[in-house]
């Protein structure tokens, strides 16, 4: 957290969050909700294209930003952002995205969300 007086946190997810089509899209809004109450620096990023517009409206203070798998626009964007933590919305999330967030930002906590694992 050096150089910020708030903790910047990362929240990757392969489709933007949507409480409508699973349990899953609650749960990670849950998150964003309570990261954003505690006034943490959020930036949302999904593979999935272009956020919904009600996304955008309901959480004005996260960045929401648009990533491509196996992209090194990725890489850049994490390293500018050096965020302390970082959030999977999946293990499908981890493996795609955990190994160039390791090289990238190497000291931020990586927490991978088991909201899907099912056992």
């Amino acid at each position: 957290m050096e150089g910020s007086d708030k903790p910047k946190v990362l929240f990757i997810g392969l489709r933007w969050p949507d409480p409508r089509s699973s349990a899953a899209g609650l749960r990670t809004l849950q998150i964003l909700r309570f990261l954003s109450s505690k006034e943490y620096s959020i930036t949302f990023c999904s593979a999935a294209g272009d956020p919904p517009e009600e996304m955008g409206s309901e959480f004005p203070d996260i960045d929401l930003v648009p990533v491509r798998i196996n992209h090194p626009g990725f890489d850049e964007m994490i390293a500018a952002l050096d965020p302390d933590l970082v959030f999977f919305e999946s293990f499908h999330t981890e493996e795609y995205f955990g190994w160039r967030v390791a090289e990238q930002a190497p000291r931020a906590l990586r927490i991978l969300d088991t909201q899907d694992l099912h056992s």
